[in-house]
């Protein structure tokens, strides 16, 4: 039987949300680096938030690089930071 094979990269956008731990856990688990962009304000939002899940502490405790991002404004930015890393 052949062996499963792992993505070297996985993109994922995650809601914030009680329980959003458990997404990252698992790959963490799986010996991913987590290297997140926290759009904050988002999108559609008036104005930005307070971490109040404490996800960020949560994902920097675990070795997770975090960067906080403006989700108005323009998408290529944000691209273009990720390709480089």
């Amino acid at each position: 039987m052949p062996k499963e094979l792992s993505p070297s990269i996985v993109l994922c956008s995650i809601q914030y949300r009680e329980g959003m731990e458990s997404t990252f856990a698992h790959f963490i688990n799986q010996g991913y680096d987590v290297f997140g962009q926290w759009l904050n304000p988002g999108y559609s939002d008036d104005t930005s938030y307070v971490d109040n899940l404490n996800i960020v502490g949560w994902l920097l405790e675990r070795g997770a690089v975090i960067a906080r991002r403006n989700g108005q404004n323009p998408i290529e930015d944000r691209v273009e930071e990720i390709r480089q890393d």
